[in-house]
């Protein structure tokens, strides 16, 4: 006899739309119940509501970025991060503006920007294993032909400027596009369209000290971190029309780091490398940058391994330096 799991009582109902909750979840005194109620319905409602939520996504995401635990919920933090998640899917452009703006303001702690950096690499798994919708669409084909045509750049033009300045400035020379490559095609994701806006927003201002964050002296936890969300979503993006602009990028980036002192980034660093440099090896012989930057990339693995870093640092970059060296000669046999 199978008997129905009984649910606990509670008079209040659970928010039906996207409004109800921001409307709910802002009164004064409310109770502890009601409380619970709105916080685990959240992750349910945002997927019900892909379309309501583009109305009011950097409403919705400032205020579930600024909940106060106010009754210590243990889950928050996680139901939180998933809610971001799922935001940052259905609106993927404003809402990762709007993040990254969040992450290099002064009004948040070291946990937050942490919290940040978390959701934007849960939000790429997401993206990348969802499909495009009616990818053989006129619209979509106009879509992806002009990204081709224009080399992956459109509306992020003006974040890669401002990244390639950035970049340069720190490492003295900086290719802004690759020479003598194809660009690629395969099965789309929806990481297809909008790899670069979970990207470039969040590397464009990451050598700029706020009162509150100082990523390249105090805040090297937060780096490692970014570090590691850039890495996630070049991953990802390595099949997509840009994936290859996008990780000579990240290298130009990592490059500009490499003299940074902290343990915890030079080891981010290293087991960043081989993701960030396999996309760039079929081109090695066609571009002069990508090759000096792996020639550099390898003798700052040397370096590591020679001594400048800890045990531990020295044995990733024994790995890592394997890796790579094994990378290129299968590109060279294929070759």
């Amino acid at each position: 006899m199978h008997i129905p799991i009984e649910k606990p009582f509670n008079k209040h109902k659970p928010p039906m739309y996207i409004r109800d909750f921001m409307e709910g979840i802002c009164e004064k005194d409310m109770e502890v119940e009601k409380f619970e109620l709105y916080i685990y319905s959240l992750n349910d409602l945002i997927e019900r509501s892909q379309h309501q939520i583009k109305e009011v996504s950097t409403q919705l995401c400032h205020m579930v970025l600024n909940l106060d635990n106010k009754f210590d919920l243990e889950d928050l933090q996680r139901i939180r991060k998933e809610a971001l998640a799922g935001i940052l899917v259905a609106d993927p452009k404003r809402v990762c503006e709007f993040l990254a703006n969040e992450f290099y303001s002064e009004h948040y702690t070291v946990s937050t920007r942490l919290e940040i950096l978390d959701v934007i690499v849960i939000a790429t798994g997401r993206l990348n294993t969802t499909p495009l919708p009616e990818r053989n669409s006129p619209a979509v084909q106009e879509i992806a032909a002009s990204e081709v045509k224009n080399g992956g750049q459109q509306e992020d033009l003006s974040w890669r400027q401002i990244v390639d300045d950035r970049i340069e400035k720190k490492t003295r020379r900086f290719s802004t596009k690759p020479k003598g490559r194809s660009v690629k095609i395969v099965a789309a994701s929806k990481l297809t369209d909008i790899g670069g806006w979970l990207f470039y927003p969040f590397i464009e201002k990451y050598d700029r000290k706020i009162r509150t964050l100082d990523m390249m002296e105090s805040d090297s936890m937060i780096l490692s971190h970014l570090i590691r969300a850039v890495t996630v979503v070049c991953q990802a993006s390595a099949n997509c029309p840009m994936g290859t602009k996008m990780a000579l990028d990240a290298l130009g980036f990592i490059h500009s780091l490499l003299h940074h002192q902290e343990k915890v980034v030079i080891r981010s660093l290293i087991y960043s490398l081989p993701v960030i440099i396999r996309p760039l090896l079929p081109h090695i012989e066609d571009d002069d940058v990508i090759l000096q930057r792996v020639l550099a990339t390898r003798q700052w693995l040397c370096d590591v391994i020679e001594g400048r870093g800890d045990s531990q640092s020295a044995e990733g970059a024994c790995v890592v330096l394997a890796m790579i060296q094994k990378q290129m000669s299968d590109v060279m046999d294929a070759k």
